[in-house]
């Protein structure tokens, strides 16, 4: 477990490096950092007032999580959870990192609702994994606190 979590931290060390690495184009408003409850109303402002952005962010993700959730039990009968974690993330990675070079609307709304889809079953195989520690009798091993606060 050790080592998949030096993984974890060292691949989120690289995204993060990517990230920051990425030149940003000012913004119009001021940079200054607001609150978060500022930026999630302002997000929600945004939603209601573009009808086409509601109408794409509400379908994908609407679609995205009926088909994840769908696909999540037939993955998870055929193949172990490690295996569905991991070609879930990389699936939903690899369409997250195409959608960001779409040229325009059109081919970006199958990535993300394919980001969507393929984002869906990690939450099920996670918690196929997890459940079981937590409901063991008192002479399993104890899950982590991590483990306990996930479920």
């Amino acid at each position: 477990m050790g080592s998949a979590l030096g993984a974890v931290a060292a691949i989120a060390a690289a995204g993060l490096l990517l990230v920051l690495a990425v030149p940003m184009p000012a913004s119009r408003q001021s940079l200054q950092a607001g609150s978060l409850a500022a930026a999630i109303g302002d997000g929600l402002r945004l939603l209601w007032r573009v009808p086409l952005l509601r109408s794409t962010t509400t379908a994908t993700t609407i679609r995205g999580a009926l088909l994840g959730a769908i696909a999540s039990e037939r993955l998870l009968s055929r193949c172990s959870p490690r295996a569905v974690i991991v070609a879930a993330t990389a699936g939903a990675g690899f369409s997250l990192a195409a959608l960001a070079v779409m040229p325009g609307l059109g081919p970006a709304i199958p990535l993300a609702a394919l980001a969507g889809i393929a984002d869906g079953p990690v939450l099920a195989a996670t918690f196929s994994v997890r459940l079981p520690m937590l409901q063991a009798g008192p002479g399993a091993t104890t899950p982590s606190p991590a483990a306990r606060g996930s479920v």
